[in-house]
């Protein structure tokens, strides 16, 4: 793979471009798809650009309505469009054509469960060899609005192009998921992401599908777990992969693509004020919509892009006991010297950080903790504070949860400071927080709070509500997080009884900011002091819990939509209900 000739898109198309859009739908098997389309539909599009009857194209494959193509005519003549017509007709009924699948069970990949019956005539469903001519309506607002749509159109434009180059040269699923890392590694080399905010991206693209798609949490798991047992067994291709990423690409094709992608987002940020999202986010969109073309599953996507954050973060083979680890690293790189102290002292206030509203928000108010509550005498509690394996099975009730989380994290009270870089208004918690600054936020994992609905929760201890952020994992996923909740361990705690988890959840680029270096460590002493919180008010309402911190990091993370690098966890309390 040396060459690259398709015709590539120099300019975004213009505004008032016209669109013939047609759907071929066919349910051949899709090695016998593409090569139709390499010998039929490719050719004749790029002779009709040639001779300049046809502007551009660009092809997605697609679901709704069954299995088809969609390729999207710009500015063809009428000629050229009833001959493209044509021949995606002869080459769709040239095509075998098995048994037509079940439109249920077809639609169970695509919808959630309450939608599958009547999927079909709900999203229609189209005999093998249809062609329709269908409007074209541009996701506007996905792809930056008018002012992002342009740019997202021609680069649509490039990435077919691109794929229609490489479906023929990759015609195993190895080569094309091989080819495909490199190219996603290309296109963060391409946006100038430095390490952490490559990795950060890759992430927030994996964790993005479980929110705001049909995807299941357990597909998206599944991904991760694949990507981690190929990184771990460290083939020789990972060496190439990282090269692709730390070097300017050697093969021609990966320096086409890093030219085109660095083109567009030089585009995008000519205009990055007036786009309807961050230029970023329109990226993970592009990036999907490439995929796509590769005929790459969500599960494939998450896969790479997973794999690809594990080389970005690799350490380049160092073993956590060599003489001089990382670990020995951070810590020096921690200390504290007096040359040092002027840049971690905070020059600005602690801002309070209520959870943010959005549209559809729903939010819980707690119940208000009774006065006299919380009086078991200090010595008493600490007696009786006790890690617990098992009495998990009873319901939590709701004002037991309400006063487990305001009495350990909830607001106390408002007060002015003297700070050596002046005097602030701190809104305190019942524990100390390095500069008044408190970047923990407990996320609440509710399977059995009574009589809460199950869920992903946040405490906003700013206005004392839990705000729901989606649905709860599977719980075996909680169970394969861990070595410790793995029932095939003997004598694990066990997981499936646990009425509600509480994991704390650092904003490590917030507290960061403000002490450099040494936030680490302030974020870990802290954390500490949140969770001895959340066992000793446990341990006086007779609840069982536990602190775990053996745990699958990006496993974990994952769970709670975290990238592992701004946000992140560091312990999980699970929480029953008292006996």
């Amino acid at each position: 793979m040396t060459t690259f000739s398709a015709p590539l898109v120099p300019a975004p198309p213009p505004v008032s471009a016209a669109w013939v859009s047609l759907h071929a739908h066919t349910f051949a098997p899709v090695a016998d798809l593409e090569r139709a389309l390499h010998h039929d539909l490719f050719p004749l599009l790029g002779a009709l650009q040639t001779r300049g009857e046809l502007a551009g194209w660009f092809f997605i494959r697609y679901w709704e309505g069954g299995p088809h193509i969609r390729l999207r005519l710009r500015d063809p003549s009428p000629q050229a469009a009833a001959q493209v017509e044509a021949t995606l007709t002869c080459t769709c009924a040239a095509l075998p054509a098995p048994a037509t699948p079940d439109p249920e069970g077809y639609y169970a990949a695509f919808v959630p469960p309450a939608h599958r019956t009547g999927a079909a005539e709900a999203y229609g469903w189209y005999p093998h060899g249809q062609v329709r001519a269908v409007p074209y309506e541009p996701e506007t607002l996905r792809y930056g609005g008018r002012a992002g749509l342009g740019i997202s159109e021609a680069f649509f434009e490039t990435s077919s192009a691109f794929a229609a180059q490489i479906l023929p040269l990759t015609p195993t699923r190895a080569s094309r998921l091989g080819l495909g890392l490199h190219l996603l590694l290309t296109t963060v080399r391409a946006l100038d992401l430095d390490t952490p905010g490559g990795v950060s991206w890759l992430r927030e693209f994996v964790n993005a599908w479980p929110l705001f798609s049909s995807t299941p949490t357990e597909q998206v798991a599944r991904a991760r777990e694949r990507a981690e047992a190929t990184y771990f067994a460290a083939p020789p291709s990972l060496t190439g992969a990282r090269q692709t990423y730390a070097q300017r690409p050697e093969r021609q094709l990966l320096r086409a693509w890093e030219a085109e992608v660095r083109a567009a987002q030089q585009a995008y940020r000519a205009v990055e004020k007036a786009l309807s999202y961050p230029s970023l986010d329109i990226w993970r969109s592009q990036l999907h919509m490439f995929h796509n073309r590769l005929g790459f599953s969500i599960e494939d996507e998450c896969y790479l892009a997973t794999l690809a954050a594990l080389i970005l973060s690799d350490r380049g083979g160092e073993h956590l006991h060599a003489d001089w680890s990382s670990d020995h690293r951070a810590h020096e790189d921690s200390k504290l010297y007096p040359h040092g102290l002027a840049e971690l002292r905070a020059t600005t206030p602690p801002e309070p950080r209520p959870v943010p509203h959005w549209p559809g928000q729903r939010r819980v108010p707690l119940p208000e903790r009774p006065e006299g509550d919380l009086t078991m005498p200090l010595g008493e509690v600490l007696r009786r504070r006790t890690s617990h394996y098992a009495r998990y099975g009873q319901p939590l009730p709701l004002p037991t949860l309400a006063t487990l989380l305001r009495g350990a994290a909830g607001i106390v009270d408002t007060r002015v400071i003297t700070h050596p870089g002046g005097q602030f208004q701190v809104q305190r918690r019942p524990y100390p927080s390095g500069g008044g600054r408190y970047p923990w936020r407990l996320h609440l994992l509710a399977y059995r709070v009574e009589p809460l609905d199950p869920g992903h929760y946040v405490f906003d201890e700013h206005t004392g509500e839990l705000v729901r952020y989606g649905t709860v994992p599977p719980v075996e996923l909680l169970e394969r997080s861990s070595p410790f909740l793995n029932p095939a361990t003997p004598d694990v705690l066990p997981a499936r009884q646990v009425a509600a988890w509480l994991l704390p959840v650092l904003d490590y680029t917030y507290l960061k900011a403000h002490y450099h270096h040494r936030a680490y460590r302030h974020a870990l002493l802290e954390c500490g002091h949140l969770a001895q919180n959340l066992c000793l008010i446990a341990a006086a309402e007779g609840l069982p819990h536990l602190t775990i911190g053996g745990f699958y990091d990006d496993a974990v993370n994952a769970l709670l939509h975290l990238d592992g690098v701004g946000e992140f966890t560091t312990y999980m309390v699970p929480v029953g209900g008292p006996a």
